[in-house]
């Protein structure tokens, strides 16, 4: 079985459900996903700004009739984003927005802009949840905001599953 580093697994998640365009704002959280964009052909839009980039997935999702992908670091890059999920929301337009978190490991220890992402969102979406599996809440998100009604998935994923593997790391001579 292929072992692939979990930025690569949620771009070719995200590929095989139709999502061929993401927009974000460059962030360290969520640089994993970016190579795996690149790797599986999946388009980033680089913004000026995380409230841009949900509006332009907002924008995205309307325009095309799919779904938009935001994508932006944890703490303030979530929290920028805020806006443009509640009037995709309020316009029950599907828009997915992955959002970086601290590592798993440092869960609960104060770590860099560690802050209740999931709460945060709980209100706005259909769906917001912290994941530690890499391919699983692409695959929810996309589907569920596909669904009738107001919309939006809002999972959270950190640093440690969206990075290679230590295992992986280890094999190419990195730890």
């Amino acid at each position: 079985m292929e072992s692939l580093p979990g930025g690569r697994l949620v771009a070719r998640m995200l590929k095989k459900e139709g999502v061929g365009t993401v927009f974000t704002l460059s962030g360290l959280h969520v640089a994993p996903i970016y190579a795996g964009c690149v790797d599986e052909g999946v388009r980033i839009v680089d913004t000026r700004h995380e409230q841009a980039a949900a509006h332009a997935a907002d924008a995205w999702a309307r325009l095309t009739r799919g779904v938009g992908v935001a994508i932006v670091t944890a703490g303030p890059g979530v929290t920028d984003a805020v806006t443009g999920v509640a009037n995709a929301w309020a316009a029950a337009s599907p828009l997915v927005l992955l959002g970086g978190a601290a590592p798993t490991f440092n869960q609960g220890r104060g770590s860099l802009q560690e802050m209740p992402q999931v709460q945060l969102f709980q209100g706005i979406t259909k769906w917001s949840e912290r994941t530690s599996s890499r391919t699983a809440p692409t695959r929810r998100s996309s589907r569920r905001s596909r669904s009738t009604g107001p919309t939006r998935g809002a999972p959270a994923i950190p640093r440690s599953s969206s990075s290679p593997s230590r295992s992986s790391r280890a094999r190419n001579g990195r730890s």
